[in-house]
């Protein structure tokens, strides 16, 4: 513990004193709203339906923030409340170590650098609301301490401010206009992560960019997808488009074997799906529409 245990079990006992049945419901659903199931599907919604650009740009600043927590827990190994202490409901939301919170992280980047970026004012309220919340459940749940949510946080926001300045940078002074030099980067940048970790979540990270990026490279040199389209065609993209990426995550557990490579290119697979395959079946089926 990097501050104590006294004063956050103090905090959680009385945060927790207001618990009940309704409450647990909805905080659980809250925090259901902060894993990273929740923004796999979010992520790929906003590059189909809203911003191709943004999203792409989003979702590679949250999958590094995964890979930086994953990183990071493994460092500090702070355990999570004892049940003999707190109330803990719903432990599988919160497996592993502690600090910092994965949920409260991943929101905090998440939401920090979409709206940063977007330059929306209801994007940012949406996101305040959302981060307080997730952090909140973590603690209502009792599956967090006060200074791992808080620790979520401040790396969450850290991560984002970064990210916006280094993409306003990269927007400024580079410019890479041959396409195998972008599928280079696009393929090789994402592999230097395994130097650090290849735990099974580094993999699945790094798997996942390897496919994406090399996907929005290829979509940006053949294909040029376009997400405006009519409501109805919308629907049909997002349901199309996440029932493939759901079958293609449970199903190639059973096609691949076990093993650190497999585990990236499934992940790559995915990655793959969501920024390019997913696009050219939409122009296929649905045809393009008038910018």
């Amino acid at each position: 513990m990097l501050f104590g245990t006294g004063w956050q079990l103090a905090a959680l006992r009385y945060l927790q004193s207001i618990h009940t049945p309704q409450l647990d419901q909805v905080f659980y659903w809250i925090t259901m709203g902060g894993s990273a199931s929740f923004y796999l599907v979010l992520l790929p919604i906003l590059y189909w339906c809203v911003n191709k650009r943004l999203a792409f740009r989003t979702g590679v600043v949250f999958l590094l923030s995964v890979y930086v927590n994953d990183v990071a827990k493994g460092f500090f190994h702070t355990p999570r409340p004892d049940p003999a202490q707190v109330r803990v409901i719903h432990p599988e939301t919160g497996g592993g170590y502690a600090f910092p919170s994965g949920h409260t992280q991943d929101a905090s980047t998440f939401w920090v650098y979409l709206a940063a970026a977007s330059r929306q004012a209801w994007v940012w309220i949406l996101g305040i609301l959302a981060i307080v919340a997730v952090g909140l459940s973590r603690l209502y749940l009792g599956v967090h301490w006060p200074e791992d949510v808080l620790g979520g946080l401040l790396i969450g926001v850290l991560i984002a401010v970064i990210a916006l300045r280094i993409t306003e940078s990269l927007d400024q002074s580079v410019r890479m206009d041959a396409f195998w030099l972008q599928l280079l980067v696009a393929l090789g940048l994402p592999l230097l992560l395994l130097l650090l970790s290849q735990s099974p979540m580094a993999l699945k990270v790094v798997g996942f960019l390897e496919g994406l990026s090399a996907g929005y490279v290829l979509d940006g040199a053949v294909l040029n997808f376009h997400p405006r389209a009519s409501l109805g065609k919308q629907v049909i993209k997002v349901f199309i488009g996440l029932a493939v990426l759901f079958l293609l995550q449970t199903g190639l557990k059973n096609v691949f074997p076990a093993g650190a490579m497999y585990s990236v290119l499934r992940y790559a697979i995915m990655g793959f799906w969501a920024s390019f395959l997913a696009p050219a079946l939409f122009v296929l089926l649905l045809g393009r529409e008038r910018r």
